[in-house]
């Protein structure tokens, strides 16, 4: 039990760190899922080839503002994942951070890349996402993502210079599930596995050369381009 989910089926995620290692290792329930090394996993159905990569205290975290990168191997496109654990503020659940939002936001830039044909289309042009999670929505059974909400960065941005954001006690700025446009886990795992979010072409090929200036001599991510035919059952 003290070992955390795998053995005690009431462990409750305490930090930031659980909420990035459970969801490393999930996606839905549909797919089947390889763990690749500590800090990679990959998920494989029909029609579907995703890895997994955390890069949660380590070098790209701090250049690109995230802590998951997911790898869609078919469209050969990366979607971007900063998590947020919320806090229990009175009788609801909020973030409060704002000073650390901002510094992520000031980190998720990979220049304007236009798609380089349909296949390349986007819904976002941004590849970035935050993902609030409130810590008792950490169910150890579920083989989906942890229940919480998918944010667009581009919207956060928005959302901070308007002002919608500060509606906590004095006009605090917080995040909340009421005063937030968000998707739920459902619509943002079916984005991604049909390829509707991520970075085109030009920001797929920024983030690879993100990764080699930052790679150290022992930490290598190896992306590779998957022959899943396209058009199958499930796309």
């Amino acid at each position: 039990a003290p070992f955390g989910a795998r053995f005690d089926s009431s462990y409750v995620v305490k930090y930031e760190d659980d909420i990035i290692a459970e969801d490393l290792r999930r996606f839905m329930p549909d797919v089947t899922q390889s763990m690749e090394g500590l800090g990679a996993a990959r998920f494989v159905a029909d029609g579907v080839a995703l890895t997994v990569v955390s890069v949660n205290k380590k070098p790209l975290e701090r250049v690109l503002g995230v802590d998951l990168l997911y790898y869609d191997e078919i469209e050969d496109s990366f979607v971007l994942v900063q998590y947020k654990r919320m806090g229990h503020s009175g009788d609801y659940w909020a973030y409060k951070d704002k000073a650390r939002i901002e510094r992520h936001l000031n980190r998720m830039d990979l220049g304007h890349h236009l798609p380089a044909g349909s296949q390349d289309w986007r819904l976002n042009p941004s590849p970035f996402w935050f993902k609030f999670v409130n810590p008792n929505d950490f169910v150890s059974e579920e083989l989906m993502v942890i229940k919480g909400m998918y944010v667009p960065a581009e919207y956060v941005r928005l959302a901070l210079a308007d002002g919608s954001l500060q509606t906590g006690p004095g006009r605090g700025f917080e995040v909340t599930w009421t005063n937030t446009r968000h998707l739920t886990r459902e619509t943002f795992v079916e984005l991604v596995r049909r390829g509707f979010v991520g970075t085109t072409r030009g920001a797929r090929e920024r983030v690879m050369s993100i990764v080699a200036e930052n790679a150290e001599l022992n930490q290598v991510i190896f992306a590779h381009k998957s022959r899943l035919e396209r058009g199958r059952a499930g796309r």
